[in-house]
């Protein structure tokens, strides 16, 4: 089994936003050299974590935390807030939504240190009224 470490999970994130993201970009936007991303790349594939760029295997054996926001935007501020929230790789998916609540997000981080930064980063983002989070904590899903 592959020990992901932080840069690989959001290596990740990004290839799940765009699985035909260039090498060059996923190292710039990692903050790392083109070598090191193109490595990293080759650890995950060997490893069988990633597969023909589709995330494989049970996420839930990764120890990710995981957590499911939703989130309250001023009304002229939708689509900047929408855009923000897509730059996030920890945003791992992002839904319109009617109701109560204008959008849910599918959140993921590799610590609940850097899960308490992603969600005071959301709130602090201009636009945002309102957030209410839920950490998911164990899987029910029997039929796999």
């Amino acid at each position: 089994m592959v020990e992901l470490d932080t840069i690989d999970r959001q290596m990740i994130a990004l290839l799940r936003h765009n699985a035909r993201e260039p090498i060059a970009t996923l190292a710039q936007k990692l903050d790392i050299s083109r070598t090191t991303a193109r490595a990293r790349l080759k650890r995950l594939l060997d490893g069988g974590v990633i597969e023909g760029f589709t995330i494989k295997g049970d996420v839930n054996r990764a120890n990710l935390v995981k957590a499911i926001m939703l989130v309250k935007i001023e009304g002229t501020k939708s689509e900047s807030v929408v855009r923000e929230l897509n730059r996030i790789p920890e945003v791992v998916d992002l839904y319109s939504t009617s109701g109560q609540w204008d959008s849910i997000a599918m959140l993921e981080t590799d610590s609940l240190q850097n899960f308490d930064a992603l969600l005071r980063r959301i709130a602090g983002l201009t636009g945002v009224k309102v957030t209410e989070t839920s950490l998911m904590l164990t899987s029910r899903r029997t039929i796999r």
